[in-house]
């Protein structure tokens, strides 16, 4: 199943809701890693073509293919789970072509947060006045995280930015 094939991007962009594409331009050749915190699913493209795609809930490490004669590496890994930051390496021959960083522009978003902070106070006392089953505090939770999806999925509220060049100690 191509499930993004018609609508690949030609920049990187990141949201919590759509997953995070790095773009990386290889001459004339696009490489296009996308990843998914929320379903566990990886996708790699070259150009048009899915080549790589994961399923699994654990991040690959790396991902290693060959193309054009040439051995690609794309390593993803988070630097900062409590600041939202990740970085993406594209290495051709162990040659590093390119590191992008994705970070969220605000850690901490005021206007969800304390909607959802209110919208949890008001549900508690209703449920206590009630005296409502647990499954209603199930419900809230699962309503809780379709509601910090859909007020996260804004592109603008991640940035991805041409990381800074690792120095080499060899």
């Amino acid at each position: 199943m191509l499930l993004f094939q018609d609508n690949l991007p030609s920049t990187s962009v990141a949201s919590l809701s759509k997953g995070m594409w790095y773009v990386f331009n290889d001459g004339n050749n696009t490489i296009r890693a996308w990843g998914s915190s929320w379903t566990g699913l990886e996708r790699v493209y070259f150009n048009d073509d899915l080549i790589a795609r994961s399923n699994h809930f654990k991040r690959l490490e790396q991902i290693i293919f060959e193309r054009d004669g040439h051995q690609y590496r794309i390593q993803c890994s988070s630097t900062s789970i409590q600041k939202w930051q990740v970085r993406c390496t594209l290495w051709r021959d162990d040659q590093k072509i390119a590191s992008l960083k994705c970070k969220r522009r605000k850690v901490f978003n005021i206007r969800p947060s304390l909607a959802h902070l209110l919208a949890g106070i008001m549900v508690g006392i209703l449920g206590g006045l009630l005296d409502t089953p647990a499954i209603f505090g199930i419900l809230f939770i699962v309503i809780s995280i379709i509601v910090t999806l859909v007020t996260t999925m804004k592109t603008s509220d991640f940035v991805i930015e041409q990381d800074s060049p690792i120095t080499d100690l060899h």
